[in-house]
């Protein structure tokens, strides 16, 4: 028994290899090679303010050893106090959607975040 064949016949083969070589394809590429492009990434750290800013911040939370991962001493993380998140000026617009990340325990400092970020943000839950 002899390997099996990738094409059923030539014709295939030919349109396989075509396939990769049409325009929608090259343009792809052109496109890909433009967005990682040294001109278009300064463009994209421009300053000013958005529309949507989507914030992680290292809450202080307390490190907390388990038998999982004996090796681990510390979180892999730097962390900050509420009042240094508090006190962080974010360059967003005067109407703006904000995704902040929290956990259970600290929902109401994260409203008061929200408050000391924002001019007048409106509050959705």
């Amino acid at each position: 028994m002899g390997r099996p064949r990738l094409f059923a016949t030539n014709a295939a083969r030919q349109w396989h290899y075509r396939k990769y070589k049409k325009a929608y394809y090259a343009k792809k590429a052109a496109v890909r090679l433009e967005l990682e492009a040294t001109k278009t990434l300064a463009v994209k750290e421009a300053e000013g303010v958005y529309d949507v800013l989507v914030i992680d911040p290292p809450w202080p939370v307390a490190f907390q050893a388990r038998k999982l991962y004996p090796e681990q001493v510390d979180l892999p993380y730097a962390r900050m106090s509420l009042e240094d998140i508090t006190a962080l000026r974010l360059p967003m617009a005067e109407a703006c959607h904000v995704w902040l990340w929290t956990t259970h325990r600290f929902l109401p400092a994260a409203f008061t975040c929200l408050e000391a970020w924002g001019p007048a943000l409106p509050m959705y839950i």
